[in-house]
């Protein structure tokens, strides 16, 4: 394996872009966590609770199956092949949100397909991340840093903004009407990409995950005002150079991997708990 949890960790620092857009969109959305930097492991058991001494413990798990499968993952949601990466057009969504532009925001059918894809992706998340029954992993991914924020993001840059209209009027079934409709053509598509990996118990898996979901989207909607303002202010300049602007969106992900930061910390996370249950047991 050429990539591992330390190494995709210390490809961010609090000063890159992708860092101040995710941790400012933290900030404004109440119940967010802080993201904390974590340059080594002894830092993420600190922030988990954990002690020097369980380090060891957690280096145990570093290289373990499911860790790897949540890199894998958030590498794929961010900059995996071209007939596959999911884009998603961060200044569109900001943009006409903030001029009120209804008729550029939920009328994007490809961008309604990459949410319900993103959605599996974070169920595949939870799934990989906690052990237990899929509830307590649902359970435990939505009670971890790293899955708060990802829940967070989500909801708001994925659905929020995009899908503000619907969100406001749905009701809470914004969801649960988006994988109605593409829920089944959309694992089929991860599946496709799953390159032997078992993702039989996907869809268990986002059953479980839907509450914390749909919690996370009504818990960002009074707030997706202050979303797009500061998503707005900490834009890199490679998503705002004018008549650049069509190809910088397409490659959006590789500019603003979020999921490659929040998936490094979430597999750091992994593997503490798993540490720490070691430690005990």
């Amino acid at each position: 394996m050429t990539e591992s949890v330390l190494s995709r960790l210390q490809e961010f620092e609090p000063d890159d872009a992708t860092w101040r857009i995710v941790d400012g969109v933290m900030r404004v959305v109440p119940g967010s966590p802080r993201l904390e930097p974590y340059p080594a492991l002894a830092s993420v058991v600190a922030a988990m609770g954990g002690t020097g001494a369980q380090v060891a413990h957690a280096t145990r798990h570093l290289h373990d199956e499911d860790v790897v499968d949540i890199l894998w993952m958030t590498d794929l949601v961010d900059s995996g092949d071209r007939s596959y990466a999911i884009y998603t057009g961060l200044r569109t969504s900001v943009t006409a949100f903030l001029q009120r532009d209804s008729a550029a925001l939920d009328t994007d059918e490809q961008q309604r397909k990459d949410a319900v894809l993103k959605a599996f992706a974070l169920a595949y998340l939870a799934w990989k991340a906690f052990p237990g029954s899929l509830p307590d992993r649902a359970r435990a991914f939505a009670e971890a840093p790293a899955g708060r924020a990802l829940l967070t993001w989500y909801a708001a840059i994925e659905v929020g903004l995009p899908f503000a209209d619907n969100a406001l009027t749905s009701g809470g079934r914004l969801m649960d009407d988006l994988m109605d409709r593409y829920g089944d053509s959309q694992l089929q598509r991860l599946s496709s990409f799953a390159g032997g990996r078992d993702l039989g118990g996907l869809r268990g898996a986002f059953d479980a995950l839907a509450g914390p979901l749909r919690a996370a989207g009504q818990r960002v909607l009074p707030h997706l005002e202050a979303v797009a303002t500061t998503a707005s202010a900490h834009l890199p300049k490679a998503l705002s150079a004018g008549d650049k602007l069509a190809g910088a969106l397409a490659t959006a992900a590789d500019i603003l991997p979020v999921y490659r930061l929040l998936g490094a910390r979430l597999a750091a996370e992994a593997v503490v708990a798993r540490g720490l249950a070691d430690a005990s047991g």
